[in-house]
C-alpha cells in the first residue's frame, strides 16, 4: 500500500513519536508499505510520521533497489552524538 507522504506544517511531525513495542507481522507489513512509499516518492529514506503514523520508525535504501541487502529499517532510533549545524534544505 502506497501511503501519501505528509506535508510539511502538519502538527504529526512537530510531536515525539510513540516507540515501537510490538515485533509482529503488522510491522513487518508497515515497513513493507513505507519502501513501497519511499519508492513511489522517488525517495532514499522514509520516518513513519513523513506518512501519518505516529512511530519511531524508518526505512532506508540509499541504493534505490539496486541493492536489496542495503535496505535498512530502523526500529526507535536515537542519536547519541551530532556535531556542526547543516544549513540546505532536505531531500
Amino acid at each position: 500500500m502506497i501511503y501519501p507522504i505528509v506535508k510539511f506544517g502538519n502538527p504529526i511531525l512537530q510531536k515525539p513519536a510513540e516507540p515501537v513495542t510490538v515485533f509482529d507481522a503488522e510491522l513487518k507489513t508497515l515497513v513493507e508499505d513505507m519502501f513501497e512509499s519511499m519508492y513511489a516518492a522517488r525517495g532514499v529514506g522514509l520516518a513513519a510520521p513523513q506518512i501519518g503514523i505516529s512511530k519511531r520508525l524508518a526505512v532506508i535504501d540509499v541504493t534505490f533497489k539496486e541493492d536489496p541487502k542495503a535496505r535498512l529499517v530502523l526500529a526507535n532510533p536515537e542519536i547519541i552524538h551530532k556535531e556542526g549545524r547543516h544549513r540546505q534544505s532536505e531531500g
